[in-house]
């Protein structure tokens, strides 16, 4: 009965390694220190996993939990078609966040299309939000929601590789969404990064952002910056 059970166990794994060889995963390790006006000084944390079951399908799931009771979760996908050096590509993306020093849930969803080539990522898309009281009943017709249909969305971003087998990279990005972050049109962020792999399977990365509010209007102040280091594995 052991022999026939180990047998079969072993069955299963010879059918999966080929399976799990192909497919590509990656967790983005994170923590972020911050300061913007709603909150003052702030740290976060986060996890963000990757799976590719192919090089034109991503899949994305994350979680950020930051203090003052501040917590976000992300899911988005992209497909991504290839046309010679030209990669079209289609992003949908939802988030939902958690203020909950002022009661507050934030709903929000994103599609946008957009293309790649030598390096150059452009985006533009469209993205509704909708907000309530974290009080009160989400299925309750009578629940008070404040909506934001039809805020258009942009991306342009630049990667650069360098140093034998290009092991180093530096990115450039203004946009007004990122990863834990759907915002309005005239808001952007702007954001330098670089990124070390130190191996085939890590790879060690450093971000900051800066965040305006105003931007095109009378009251271009600054709101928001913030950095942090990220850590990715990949199998």
């Amino acid at each position: 009965m052991v022999r026939k059970r180990a047998s079969i166990v072993l069955s299963v794994l010879a059918f999966l390694l080929p399976a799990a060889q192909a497919q590509r995963l990656s967790l983005d390790l994170r923590t972020t220190a911050g300061h913007n006006y709603a909150q003052g000084g702030y740290a976060s944390v986060g996890a963000l996993g990757c799976y590719r079951p192919d090089s034109a399908v991503a899949v994305r799931f994350g979680v950020q939990c930051g203090t003052g009771a501040v917590m976000a979760y992300t899911a988005d996908w992209t497909a991504a078609m290839r046309l010679g050096s030209v990669k079209l590509q289609l992003v949908s993306k939802g988030l939902w966040r958690r203020f909950a020093g002022w009661h507050i849930d934030e709903f929000s969803g994103l599609v946008a299309i957009g293309i790649g080539w030598r390096g150059w990522d452009v985006h533009v898309g469209l993205a509704s939000r909708m907000m309530a009281d974290s009080r009160t009943a989400w299925l309750d017709e009578r629940t008070g929601w404040l909506s934001e249909p039809f805020n258009l969305m942009y991306e342009l971003r630049y990667k650069a590789w360098f140093g034998t087998r290009r092991r180093w990279l530096g990115e450039l990005a203004v946009a007004n969404y990122d990863d834990f972050v759907i915002d309005r049109a005239y808001q952007p962020l702007f954001s330098c990064s670089a990124g070390w792999l130190v191996s085939e399977k890590v790879e060690l990365a450093a971000r900051a952002v800066l965040h305006p509010t105003g931007m095109l209007s009378l009251s271009a102040n600054y709101y928001e910056a913030w950095f942090n280091i990220q850590m990715i594995l990949k199998w």
